[in-house]
């Protein structure tokens, strides 16, 4: 569907855009909440690294997650 105008091309971008930064936003948050609440229960350091570099894993995962998901909306939606 084409937009009737500039300013409901450039609304409708800026709603996908969002949508789009929400779902990133959410994947960051969610490691990154795991991640503190994981490592304030480790007792030693090296277990600490461990949860960071798992957390990490899975904030690159959503992420990725997340682009594969939009990128192609965002791709449809330029076509127009």
């Amino acid at each position: 569907m084409i937009p009737a105008s500039s300013t409901d091309f450039i609304s409708n971008l800026a709603n996908l855009d969002r949508r789009f930064g929400v779902r990133l936003h959410h994947a960051k948050n969610t490691s990154a909440t795991a991640a503190f609440m994981a490592i304030r229960k480790a007792i030693f350091d090296p277990k600490k690294e461990e949860i960071i570099e798992q957390q990490f894993q899975k904030w690159t995962e959503k992420s990725g997650d997340a682009i594969r998901e939009w990128l192609p909306r965002h791709l449809k939606f330029a076509e127009y």
